[in-house]
């Protein structure tokens, strides 16, 4: 599942996830910023299940000529 950190965030902490059965979650790609340990933690509690990656494009894909 490919999301940016305010995702994870949001699935980390916010109380209307505890609604959800996320046990269906196994993959989660973060990319866009580094998530940091503490919202890795606290992800890894409510979806103990997943495996986290981070994704990161840290060269030029497209320059254009001007």
């Amino acid at each position: 599942m490919p999301v940016v950190p305010p995702i994870v965030l949001a699935m980390a902490k916010n109380p209307m996830v505890l609604n959800y059965d996320l046990s269906s979650v196994k993959k989660v790609l973060s990319g866009a910023a580094p998530l940091g340990k503490e919202l890795e933690d606290a992800f890894r509690a409510r979806v103990p299940d997943a495996i986290i990656g981070q994704v990161s494009v840290n060269k030029i894909l497209h320059k254009s000529q001007i």
